[in-house]
């Protein structure tokens, strides 16, 4: 059944939970944000290529942050670059390339989920089937192919309607420590520190422990 717009869930919401549940559901669950040296860098990055112009020639135009939404999946967001081949007014070919600044050593899908978000988005608002993507690295200055693989396809709708599930229950995933946390902005809100360095927070959870234990 196909979701309304008051449901759609960000396009990000894809990377973030298949990098880590708990780091999706803090940040579009329960609205935190806290930036560190990774997002600034990759905001910074995107800010270049939302600013380029249009691109034309015959046959062919290039879209930059592009407006996109699946009503199927319930989600809405931007291409960062859209390639659309065209023979006349006939569209014969659509490729979405998704940015981002750091290298292509990725240990999970995330960035293949995002990026085959972005394909279904396309081809359901656009009446065609995707066959490739791509991904550009900033540190690696190239481009490196995706194919939208069935098994791609699955998780990544897979992935989507999971996490319209999560936004509906009251709690939030659980912390999973991995190494991967070590690069997260949102580790301290996630795990905070309650060693002795934490100490206001310790003396807090003390406290409130003890009125629960004295009798009335």
């Amino acid at each position: 059944m196909p979701y309304s717009e008051k449901e759609f869930i960000m396009l990000s919401s894809l990377q973030h939970y298949a990098f880590c549940p708990r780091r999706c559901a803090l940040i579009h669950k329960e609205q935190c944000w806290t930036e560190n040296y990774l997002t600034a860098k990759g905001d910074l990055f995107h800010s270049r290529v939302d600013s380029y112009p249009i691109e034309k020639r015959r046959g062919f135009r290039t879209e930059f942050s592009m407006p996109i939404c699946s009503f199927e999946l319930g989600l809405s967001g931007k291409s960062d670059i859209v390639e659309i081949r065209c023979q006349g007014k006939k569209i014969r070919e659509v490729c979405p390339v998704e940015y981002k600044s750091g290298k292509n050593n990725k240990h999970t899908r995330a960035d293949e989920a995002q990026l085959c978000a972005q394909a279904l988005c396309l081809e359901e608002m656009m009446g065609v089937e995707i066959e490739i993507g791509y991904l550009y690295y900033g540190k690696d200055r190239r481009r490196f192919p995706i194919e939208m693989s069935r098994n791609l396809r699955d998780e990544t709708v897979h992935t989507a309607h999971s996490i319209h599930q999560m936004l509906r229950e009251d709690r939030l995933p659980p912390p999973i420590k991995k190494p991967h946390c070590k690069s997260c902005s949102l580790k301290e809100e996630c795990q905070p520190d309650l060693s002795a360095k934490s100490g206001v927070v310790r003396s807090w959870i003390n406290r409130v422990l003890n009125q629960e234990r004295d009798p009335p």
